[in-house]
């Protein structure tokens, strides 16, 4: 059975060693982020402050790929 933790400093403690055993399988800085906030909460408050930083994350790349997304030239596009 899985060892739980029971409070926010083991919650940051598993989450530590899952980022190492990710960064040991051969997973980059670039495809990992970990931002502990000892003195965060699980609110709406807490979330609305980092889940712009985590969705930039997860699709920063999807976003440059679009037409129009981030990454790309600003101003009125023309047809080659």
């Amino acid at each position: 059975m899985a060892r739980r933790c029971a409070t926010p400093r083991g919650w940051l403690r598993g989450v530590a060693r899952l980022l190492e055993h990710l960064r040991g399988r051969g997973h980059g800085e670039a495809n990992l982020r970990f931002c502990p906030d000892e003195a965060g909460t699980h609110s709406e408050d807490a979330w609305r402050r980092r889940a712009p930083g985590a969705l930039e994350l997860l699709f920063a790349e999807a976003a440059r790929e679009q037409p129009g997304g981030a990454g790309a030239p600003e101003g009125p596009q023309q047809a080659a």
